[in-house]
């Protein structure tokens, strides 16, 4: 008796679902869909925010030439406000704009020098990264009759500089940076709307507390001990080089921070023997830890570099490469009791050529002919002694 009303019990909840399913059901192609981007600040006293926009994606056919724009996509119209990103800047520190100072002004994302007030409420934030003892300079100019004030604050949301002349008279500050990280910028309407120009320039260096720049190759090094460290990065010097005395058998171990120091840049170390010899990498983006046994006594380095950076990119000539990266760093670094070895290349098998000819047919209606093309190659080979 109980099995029987459990039998008609569960019968009785399928029926549910399958009616419920069915006066539920939209078809896919009548739902409008929306692409969201999310852009998550990396720190985390910073909100997050999302933009939705409607995206039209185009079908590519292989065996196709297809002639191309390369214009940059952010910067294919005179409208680039603001900051180059085509978008208004953030309304509060939340949402600040990432720019960079120490990149070139080319009208991409964050490299632009100009910006729109739309109207009494439209508060332009926007963050660049900078180190400590550095001095920041901004101004901005009013293009049209606007009156504008400008604002200077740190991660804590203080402000620490200021200029609010009145009317459309350009407005200019000056600070010394009393901390390492973000900073953060704001343009702020007092009447009128209209567009502005800004310049922002990230003065001098104090690399390692030391008042100046690292130096840039091994013989030029700057010592260090164990201990923490801050230092900055940029187009006009993408490589800050440190020198530390170690005994052998004891464990290297730096660790490079740059997700919570200088947003969309990525930094490596890599270390370098008593001889000026290379001898280990650690290239993952933005953070990176470092762990290698001293194999000699003697004063070894590492070198904190950009990547991609810019001298050493790629630099092709018939299409356009994308060079970026800057801003602060934190390295730490300790003489552990010992340190494991890092891990050995992963063994390939060998790869031995079978002479066989395929025959692939070009079929310009399909995509039939790259996929014969595709399975061809592996089955044209073999693993010796496999």
């Amino acid at each position: 008796m109980n099995n029987a009303k459990k039998t008609i019990k569960l019968e009785a909840v399928a029926f549910a679902v399958l009616l419920l399913g069915s006066i539920f059901f939209v078809p896919v192609g009548s739902v409008g869909i929306q692409e969201k981007q999310k852009m998550a600040n990396p720190i985390d006293i910073w909100g997050t925010y999302e933009e939705n926009k409607d995206t039209t994606q185009k079908a590519y056919k292989l065996d196709r030439k297809y002639i191309i724009d390369e214009t940059q996509p952010m910067s294919s119209d005179d409208d680039n406000k603001d900051a180059g990103t085509k978008t208004d800047a953030g309304d509060k520190v939340s949402r600040s704009t990432p720019i960079y100072p120490g990149e070139p002004i080319d009208d991409t994302p964050g490299r632009g020098r100009t910006g729109k007030i739309s109207s009494s409420t439209d508060e332009d934030w926007y963050m660049f990264s900078a180190c400590e003892g550095q001095n920041v300079q901004i101004s901005v100019t009013p293009i049209d009759d606007m009156d504008i004030d400008l604002y200077l604050s740190n991660r804590e949301g203080d402000i620490v500089a200021s200029s609010t002349n009145s009317g459309s008279a350009a407005e200019s500050l000056s600070y010394t940076l009393d901390n390492t990280g973000y900073w953060f910028m704001e343009i702020k309407p007092v009447s009128g709307k209209g567009e502005y120009t800004f310049d922002i320039e990230v003065a001098g260096q104090n690399d390692a507390g030391t008042g100046g720049d690292a130096g840039d190759s091994f013989s030029s090094a700057t010592q260090i001990t164990p201990g923490s460290y801050y230092g900055y990065l940029d187009m006009n010097d993408e490589e800050d080089w440190y020198k530390f005395n170690v005994n052998e058998g004891q464990g290297i171990h730096f660790t490079l921070e740059v997700k919570n120091y200088a947003i969309y840049s990525d930094f490596d170390i890599t270390l370098y023997d008593p001889s000026g010899n290379f001898v280990y990498k650690e290239n993952y983006y933005y953070d990176d830890e470092l762990l290698y046994p001293a194999t000699q006594s003697g004063t070894w380095a590492v070198k904190i570099s950009i990547f991609p950076g810019y001298k050493n990119a790629p630099q092709p000539e018939d299409w356009k490469y994308y060079y970026y990266g800057s801003g602060a760093y934190h390295l730490q670094f300790s003489l552990d009791s010992s340190a494991p070895e890092p891990p050995a290349p992963i063994p390939q098998p060998q790869i031995t050529p079978v002479a066989k000819t395929f025959i692939v047919n070009n079929d310009p209606d399909t995509n039939k002919d790259e996929y014969g093309y595709l399975a061809a190659i592996p089955a044209s080979n073999y693993m010796k002694d496999g």
